[in-house]
């Protein structure tokens, strides 16, 4: 994973990080700090790329249809009766697709 961190602001109710120690009250400031905000947002943005890398490995790499996210459906007597949608890595595919902007789900 990346090694950048999100930063926060020190309030106990921030989006991006809580504060290690004692924290302050009154709201998230990471909004009305820009350089903050644009540093956590592209933090962000890495990770979503590297998770998403992740994914696609993970679902390539699947032992049941060997990558192809279909797999032959054999009948008794091993003749090919038609191809389905693998249901070992269907739905880490859902996630990959959804992220790429893929799905409607």
């Amino acid at each position: 994973m990346s090694e950048s961190k999100l930063i926060g602001c020190g309030d106990n109710s921030c989006i991006f990080a809580r504060p290690k120690g004692p924290g302050t009250n009154g709201g998230c400031r990471c909004a009305r700090e820009p350089g903050r905000l644009a540093h956590n947002v592209r933090v962000l943005r890495q990770q979503r790329d590297e998770l998403l890398a992740v994914a696609k490995r993970y679902a390539a790499e699947c032992r049941l249809c060997g990558g192809h996210s279909v797999r032959r459906r054999l009948d008794v007597d091993g003749v090919p009766l038609d191809d389905v949608a693998c249901e070992q890595c269907a739905d880490v595919r859902l996630v990959i697709a959804r992220a790429e902007g893929r799905s409607d789900e």
